[in-house]
């Protein structure tokens, strides 16, 4: 059994909290019509600093100034608000009427001594508080200021939503000549449904006071206006006595503890010729809420074509997103747009084809930007080879001529087959390389609960690459180019479990006979006998093939699950299935009728006690093959998912679980080879640290040779997560809840336990600090 000892976990936090220098950075994200940009450098060379501070008129500036540091959040109509440490140190002063304590002043007297006492007896606050709230942005267009009594819900803050845009960007610290910390710094998180920033401002000074100034900012996607809450809170040191120096350095923990001194509320407006309530939908969900479908699937005239495309959330190609990528539902819901979801697998799924046929040149240009035949140039030149990542091959007589060649593709010969000899192209796995297909599969996986696997296809005019056949899965046909013939006919094998080829003459006349052009979209079930063409007058066709539910059938699970239900079952206090079988059974021609009366009778018991849920149905084969061969979430900064937060779990603290689609919890039987006995654990796995580049693509023998050379070898054995005692599955179902608990609420009989349960999900970079999250310090 893994255990998850202290040693392991020490060596995880202390790899998480590794800090990273001041390396520059530039980062944009793009909210709706929103664009946000976090851009960190080097601190200022001291005479940068020496000139600032000449201008601004100050006698000295912060020690680590980054001056080219900034957090900016604007609309594309040019207004909106960002965040720099020369506004900052600009509100230096303007504290000293609304605090009653004037901080300098009792600096100076704690430091009557110093070295440096001479240069603090000028008029100025030389710990740089400052009450710095934002700068606003633009000329004629400009958010507008307003006193208001609504706050910024955070209790709907804590709803988990996906972060997917987090920036942390320090403006500037100083550590007041040994005697404490000045430093204001912002963060933000972007959700789907909106965005949150926090400007804080921390000062301590050894000996006299602690004080935050906190600007949170909030905008809700659909609503004209930001909250801007500001607070103050100060406490001086002997008012603290009773809270343990250890917080004093730390803003988040030391902040329930200072004294509340001022709060302020603004509501800042939108200009009117801004967007309305209705265009700050959600990023990539507002197409979807214009993509107007009349009952027969074309597209009726929607409002679409009137919103600037700059409004919409981009691919990496800069084309407009179609797809809602803010849940597994939504994206689903979206790619069978505009047939409802209860609709298709109530009268489609697993019955008949269906036809989505679009004629939506936005929607079409979509599907174009997620492959397109001039992508392979730039493809092959990462070192593709023949078999491995794409297939040369032509429909010949009612057979696949494969068209291969050795090694590496060349692209100049690949161009060659495909225009003189009329080959088809098949790309395997292209999400591989195109980052919106890992999104949409990845999405699609969540959605589904099963593998999604992807091929395109490009066929030159008037050709066909593969013969009539039909598949063991679920296929979804994306058209992405050109038009392309397709012509289905009904099942010989109904839901088939293999790939077969079946010959003209078997297959009669077709069901469906289909032009798909570009935009369009094709379903049809496993065993679905197809083939498809390249028409006359189309310079050539490209389609994506999405596929799944292959070895997803009822059947399937039984031969999962039912071993390991009958292994349970034989251990409780019911001898019944542990009573003999009859004598010579085995030595039996055939199975005599008492004896199928009996084993009749046995499984009729059996289901009964899987109907009254006496025991866990427990699919551990088929979990660790999902979880092993999925795709890892998809990040587009492509970021170490995996990583665990910078700060570990404590008691005190609230978690919460992180990529909750992409974690299965299985329940395992393990033998100690200690003394052979054989007990259950629970297994948490996750797909977090799979490898992208192999999703779906097997091992081949060259894999294998590499490995060999590597000195590396898979264990096919090996559990791709935690290992814990049957005695942790209560506290694993909290946390799967997917709801901020507090670690001491944990199931656990024991202080340590509860931690270091939190511990082993943290280190895996499964868990959320929500204190870290939500950036509160109250």
């Amino acid at each position: 059994m893994l255990e998850i000892t202290n040693t392991v976990l020490m060596l995880a936090s202390l790899s998480a909290m590794m800090t990273h220098g001041f390396k520059s950075s530039k980062q944009d994200f793009t909210f709706g019509p929103w664009k946000v940009t976090a851009a960190k450098t080097h601190i200022m060379k001291s005479k940068d600093i020496e000139r600032l501070a000449e201008e601004m008129h100050m006698p000295s500036l912060p020690e680590m100034l980054f001056g080219d540091n900034v957090l900016r959040i604007q609309h594309t109509e040019g207004y909106g608000i960002e965040f720099n440490a020369v506004d900052a140190l600009k509100r230096v002063n303007n504290m000293q009427d609304s605090v009653k304590v004037a901080c300098a002043q009792e600096w100076q007297e704690s430091r009557a001594d110093s070295e440096h006492s001479k240069e603090v007896v000028k008029r100025y606050d030389w710990t740089f508080t400052t009450d710095y709230r934002g700068t606003l942005l633009g000329d004629d267009l400009r958010l507008r200021a307003t006193e208001t009594s609504e706050r910024i819900d955070m209790e709907k803050l804590k709803a988990r939503e996906q972060i997917m845009f987090f920036d942390d960007v320090l403006l500037f610290e100083d550590e007041l000549h040994d005697h404490g910390v000045s430093m204001i710094s912002v963060k933000i998180r972007v959700m789907p449904t909106s965005f949150f920033l926090l400007l804080r401002f921390f000062l301590r000074v050894d000996g006299v006071l602690i004080r935050i100034n906190d600007t949170r900012l909030y905008h809700e996607a659909r609503k004209n206006y930001m909250i801007r809450e500001f607070s103050t809170r100060e406490s001086s040191i002997s008012e603290l006595k009773n809270v343990p120096p250890a917080l004093y350095t730390d803003p988040n923990e030391i902040a329930q503890h200072l004294t509340l001194k001022l709060t302020e509320c603004e509501k800042l407006e939108l200009p009117e010729a801004g967007p309305k309530p209705g265009d700050t939908e959600a990023p990539q969900c507002e197409q979807q809420k214009q993509l107007k479908m009349s009952r027969n699937g074309r597209r009726a005239a929607a409002r679409d074509e009137e919103m600037p495309p700059k409004q919409r959330k981009k691919d990496s190609s800069g084309v407009p997103s179609r797809l809602c990528f803010d849940t597994p539902d939504t994206v689903f819901h979206s790619l069978i747009s505009p047939m409802g979801q209860e609709e298709f697998f109530a009268d489609y799924w697993e019955k008949k084809p269906l036809h989505l046929q679009r004629s939506d040149p936005v929607l079409a240009s979509y599907y174009q930007s997620l492959f397109q035949l001039s992508d392979l140039k730039g493809l092959c030149s990462k070192g593709l080879r023949y078999a491995r990542d794409l297939n040369v091959c032509r429909c010949v007589h009612g057979n696949k001529s494969v068209m291969n060649r050795e090694g590496r593709v060349n692209y100049s010969q690949l161009r060659k087959d495909f225009d003189q000899k009329k080959a088809t192209i098949q790309f395997h796995q292209p999400q591989r390389f195109k980052d919106e297909l890992w999104q949409i599969q990845e999405k699609l996986e969540c959605f589904f609960g099963a593998l999604v696997g992807s091929n395109v296809y490009i066929t030159p005019q008037e050709s066909q690459g593969l013969p009539p056949h039909y598949d063991d899965v679920e296929v979804f046909i994306l058209q992405l180019e050109g038009e392309k013939h397709w012509r289905l006919y009904s099942p010989t094998v109904p839901l088939a479990r293999e790939y077969c080829v079946e010959p003209e003459e078997r297959i009669g006349s077709p069901t469906h006979d289909i032009i798909l052009k570009a935009g369009d979209l094709l379903y049809f079930p496993r065993g679905t006998i197809h083939q498809a063409d390249t028409p006359v007058g189309v310079a050539h066709s490209t389609h994506l093939t999405l596929s799944t539910y292959q070895n997803m059938s009822w059947g399937d699970y039984l031969a999962n699950v039912f071993p390991n239900f009958l292994y349970d079952s034989l251990k409780t206090s019911d001898i019944t299935r542990r009573r003999g079988m009859p004598q010579r059974i085995l030595m039996e021609p055939n199975t005599a009728p008492e004896t199928n009366s009996q084993l009749a009778s046995l499984l009729r018991s059996v289901a009964d006690q899987i109907d009254r849920g006496e025991h866990e149905l427990r699919a551990a084969d088929m979990k660790r093959d999902f979880a092993l061969n999925r795709l890892p979430p998809y990040t587009p900064e492509k970021l170490d998912v995996s990583a665990p937060a910078e700060r570990m779990p404590g008691l005190e603290d609230t978690v919460c679980l992180r990529f909750k689609d992409h974690i299965l919890v299985s329940l395992e039987t393990c033998q100690n080879p200690a003394d052979g006995s054989v007990s259950l654990v629970v297994n948490v796995m996750h797909s977090l640290k799979n490898n992208r580049e192999k999703h779906m693509m097997g091992q081949s023998d060259e894999d294998d040779s590499d490995d060999e050379e590597d000195g590396e070898e898979d264990d096919p054995s090996e559990s791709p997560g935690m290992i814990f005692n049957i005695e942790a599955l209560p506290a694993i179902r909290q946390l799967q809840a997917g709801q901020p608990i507090p670690v001491a609420q944990l199931k656990r009989p024991s202080s340590n336990e509860k931690v270091q349960m939190a511990l082993a999900f943290w280190s895996e970079g499964l868990l959320e600090l929500l204190s870290t999250i939500l950036c509160e310090g109250n």
